[in-house]
């Protein structure tokens, strides 16, 4: 597919700084919208858009051809790289596989906290979160793709874009993300390790090579002791960019909207689509 512009959507407003600094790259023309108008075509378009705003499109009956490592990929990966305790599992079977504290969240889908890395005493409080009368349907509720890990302070966080095996892109972000920041950036003085987590996010695309999609991003960060650690793995088109090089993360975003790869195609979970994220009405307002 040839693409002739990438259409930038935000939740409620037009994000027009992520939009400039993705246009900087001088790659294909950019625009912007929000995630509550269809856009009235998707020929020649690629997107950069969250989670939520793409299971909406598809509810709206847009065909997307988004790709993504998927919600079960991280436990794919060889276990020195992840450093600790990892496993991917439907939200129903967790009380039965984990036992005691841990990190638990979405996989894929970054919906309010639930997407975010949380600490939680035990799988149970991890499921409370998950008992209010919106989401309506236990057994769709307990379908939901999550990943469980051992708890990991990280000292250090950074952003990888992956295009074709290789490293393109990368920047320096919140060590903790947290849902209620808009966006993560980086905000200290301690020194700045870009280069070694670059060659870091290079050996995980390397030891993964048989198995990822043309685009996708990573984020690795430093544990207490200083060893380098694979957080997680996102759709490079959900991403947001921060400060990496916008030509790397462009090339990335295109890789991962490549058509004809079904082995890769992003599919949210059925309680996104069923209940949480309804279509809206279809039409496109965007500028340039």
């Amino acid at each position: 597919m040839t693409f002739t512009r990438l259409l930038v959507l935000g939740e409620t407003h037009a994000p027009e700084n992520l939009a400039a600094h993705l246009a900087s790259a001088g790659v294909l023309a950019v625009e912007t919208g929000t995630e509550n108008h269809v856009p009235a075509s998707m020929e020649g378009t690629a997107l950069q858009v969250s989670t939520s705003g793409a299971t909406r499109l598809l509810n709206a009956g847009v065909e997307l051809d988004l790709l993504s490592p998927g919600p079960g990929w991280l436990a794919t990966v060889p276990g020195h790289l992840l450093g600790r305790r990892l496993i991917c599992i439907r939200l129903g079977k967790l009380p039965s596989a984990w036992d005691g504290p841990g990190t638990f969240h979405l996989a894929e889908q970054e919906y309010g906290t639930h997407g975010f890395e949380t600490n939680y005493p035990d799988p149970a409080a991890f499921l409370r979160k998950f008992n209010a009368p919106s989401y309506r349907s236990p057994n769709l509720q307990f379908g939901l793709h999550v990943i469980a890990s051992t708890h990991v302070k990280y000292t250090d966080r950074y952003r990888v874009f992956i295009t074709h095996g290789q490293m393109t892109a990368s920047t320096r972000m919140a060590a903790k993300p947290h849902p209620r920041r808009h966006r993560q950036f980086f905000e200290g003085t301690a020194p700045d390790q870009t280069k070694a987590a670059e060659h870091f996010g290079q050996v995980v695309a390397d030891a993964t090579a048989w198995n990822q999609p043309p685009g996708f991003s990573i984020d690795v960060g430093t544990a207490p002791d200083g060893s380098w650690q694979l957080i997680k793995a996102a759709p490079a088109w959900a991403a947001d960019p921060l400060e990496a090089n916008p030509s790397g993360v462009v090339a990335s975003i295109l890789a991962a909207q490549e058509p004809g790869l079904g082995r890769w195609k992003w599919v949210p979970d059925e309680l996104f689509q069923r209940i949480l994220m309804p279509a809206y009405p279809a039409s496109e307002a965007t500028s340039n």
